[in-house]
């Protein structure tokens, strides 16, 4: 598994204090990664996969969550961003080729909470309580019927977790 790892140390401002504000947006960062790197999940190859390394890739993240093969990030705008493996679609782009660059989920806006799993993937969006789920569905864990056929790719769920009559009453 690769790990994955952004902080406000990688600003670009290195060296100063980076004192944090709730009116003013988060700095710009690159991810740094490190770990295994089969099939792009660190990004770019770094040259020791060892040795945390940038990804270049330098936006407002403010959230990175590393998954079996792939990884995904937020940015302060709420879009998803995904990279790595895609044979399952986990990257949410519509395809099921690979990435080594950050490629946008499409379809998701708002988003305030990601999660990689092994070969899927999780967004919330904190505004409606929606959560959605795209990737493999091999063992239910995007909250569907295994036996429900979908394109690879595509957000397969969406659900109100902040409405109890939306899932049954098993929500909470």
């Amino acid at each position: 598994m690769a790990t994955v790892a952004a902080c406000a140390a990688f600003a670009s401002r290195r060296g100063q204090p980076n004192p944090v504000r709730a009116d003013t947006p988060p700095p710009v960062l690159d991810i740094w990664t490190f770990g295994r790197n089969r099939v792009g999940q660190l990004g770019s190859v770094p040259p020791n996969t060892s040795i945390p390394w940038p990804m270049h890739e330098a936006r407002h993240w403010v959230a990175v969550s590393a998954g079996g093969e792939h990884t995904l990030a937020l940015t302060d705008q709420g879009d998803v961003y995904a990279w790595g493996t895609n044979v399952d679609g986990e990257l949410g782009n519509g395809t099921t080729t690979d990435s080594m660059l950050p490629v946008q989920v499409t379809g998701l806006t708002g988003i305030t909470l990601i999660a990689a799993g092994g070969s899927h993937s999780l967004a919330y969006r904190g505004s409606d309580g929606a959560l959605f789920g795209w990737g493999s569905n091999a063992g239910l864990q995007i909250a569907q019927d295994a036996s429900v056929t979908r394109s690879p790719g595509t957000r397969s769920h969406q659900r109100n977790w902040n409405d109890p009559g939306d899932c049954g009453g098993k929500c909470a």
